[in-house]
This record gives C-alpha cells, sequence and structure tokens, in this order.
C-alpha cells in the first residue's frame, strides 16, 4: 500500500492562493419568467434523421436567450448549477389549497423535474459553459408561486482548465523550490 502524498508547506499555500481564487469568482444567475418545459427525446424525420423537437428547441433558445440578457460571462470552471422553477398555482385552486401551496406544503407533481433541469442545462450550452460536462453539482427545486419563473445561479466550484495548468506549475515550482532549500542545508 503506497503511503498518501504530503504537500510541502509551499504547495499549501499555494493550494490556499487558488481555493481563494475559486472562491472570488463571481457567480451568474439570471431569472426566466418561463413555464418550465421538459425535455422531450428526439425524434426520428421521414428522411432518419434524427431532431429535437420544436418546443424543445424553442425552450433552450429562451433561456440560452434570458442568460445572454443577464450580461453573464461564459464559464470554462467545473461548476455548480442552482436551478429555482417556480410553477404558477391553478386559477381552479381555492384559497386554502393555494395557501398550502404558497407556504411549500403543496409541491408540483406535473412534468419530470429532471427533464426540465436538462432542458435548463442544454439551453445554457455554449452560452452560460461550454459544455454540460462541467456541472459537476446540481440543486434543483421546484415549487409553487403566482408566477411562472426560473432562476438559476452558475457558481465556480473549481479552477478553469488555464488556471489548472497555472496551479500545476505553481505546485510544481513549489515542490521544486522547497526541495532545493531543502538540499541547501544538508
Amino acid at each position: 500500500m503506497s503511503t498518501p502524498y504530503k504537500p510541502t508547506t509551499a504547495q499549501i499555500i499555494a493550494l490556499d492562493k487558488w481555493e481563494a481564487r475559486v472562491k472570488d469568482t463571481p457567480n451568474a444567475w439570471f431569472d426566466a419568467p418561463l413555464v418550465a418545459v421538459s425535455k422531450e427525446r428526439p425524434r426520428t424525420g421521414k428522411s432518419g434523421h434524427m431532431y429535437t423537437p420544436k418546443k424543445t428547441q424553442d425552450f433552450e433558445r429562451a433561456i440560452a436567450s434570458w442568460y445572454k440578457k443577464s450580461g453573464n460571462k461564459i464559464f470554462t470552471h467545473a461548476l455548480e448549477v442552482t436551478i429555482n422553477i417556480k410553477t404558477v398555482i391553478p386559477e381552479s385552486w381555492h384559497s386554502t389549497k393555494r395557501l398550502l401551496a404558497l407556504r411549500g406544503l403543496l409541491l408540483p407533481t406535473r412534468g419530470d423535474l429532471d427533464n426540465q433541469i436538462k432542458a435548463i442545462t442544454d439551453g445554457l450550452n455554449g452560452v452560460a459553459y461550454l459544455d454540460d460536462v462541467q456541472i459537476n453539482r446540481i440543486i434543483a427545486v421546484r415549487t409553487y408561486g403566482t408566477k411562472s419563473n426560473i432562476h438559476v445561479m452558475i457558481q465556480p466550484i473549481g479552477l478553469s482548465s488555464q488556471e489548472v495548468e497555472q496551479a500545476l506549475y505553481t505546485l510544481k515550482a513549489a515542490h521544486n523550490d522547497q526541495r532545493k532549500t531543502y538540499k541547501g542545508r544538508a
């Protein structure tokens, strides 16, 4: 069994700086006054080609448009995405049932939450991040509200690919510097 790697003091200091850098990277968020749509399965056209249904395409374009309007940047980091979907309370419900819904005691059951998440994250592909493979953590909540709305927050939780290269260089240099100092004392 191999012994675990123990970082040098210089490496720990460098790691602390990189962790602070991730925490200091600004989040992006936006609100889209849309009704959440579940991602539909791809269809096969008459010619045999696969295509995404129009309803899904339109929703994904709308999500991308709302993100662009918010003025947020495209991320290259590992990400956490938080999605809060508000579904409008049906007008036909009586006041006590509406109250239960507004207090979060009665929750929506229409639409498949994981397919709604997929439609939102696919809509943000190439707009909020290079690819949804960067998403390492998803937090999603679906509740009732007085209006339909989708609130999305994107938060970096790791380094960007460029920062990883810089961090590796910094850590190797810190390790080598400490080794030279240690050998110089002997």
